[in-house]
């Protein structure tokens, strides 16, 4: 399709990548009733705050830049691998380190290729 293009780390934006990595998680999955996970991005975004602070401690942090953002919820690397390449880091106790790593693949379209790589595996 002309004009779709893949997530590239040349100004994704970091609203639309924190917004659609709140959407496909259900509450009903989490430890606790409440969970409370700020992200901070490091790669001077503005604004930097995104939202109001919603009145309770953080649970947790995630450190990391938008680029990265969007390749763990594109499901183009997980956070753990991220995770090991520097691209993020999680601060929070062990039992909320575990939680997003087990939210895997978060965008519905983790595993769709791209036109132009489906086309070339269809075609041999």
């Amino acid at each position: 399709m002309p004009g779709v293009r893949e997530p590239t780390s040349a100004g994704p934006d970091p609203y639309l990548a924190l917004w659609m990595l709140s959407r496909p998680i259900d509450p009903a999955t989490l430890p606790r009733r409440r969970i409370v996970v700020r992200f901070d991005l490091t790669d001077g975004s503005r604004p930097d705050r995104y939202g109001q602070p919603p009145g309770f401690d953080d649970d947790g942090i995630v450190i990391v830049d938008t680029a990265w953002l969007v390749r763990w919820y594109s499901g183009t690397v997980s956070l753990a691998a991220a995770q090991r390449a520097g691209g993020n880091t999680v601060a929070a106790p062990p039992w909320l380190v575990r939680e997003p790593a087990g939210w895997g693949r978060l965008s519905p379209f983790a595993d769709v290729l791209p036109a132009r790589r489906a086309t070339a595996t269809a075609g041999g």
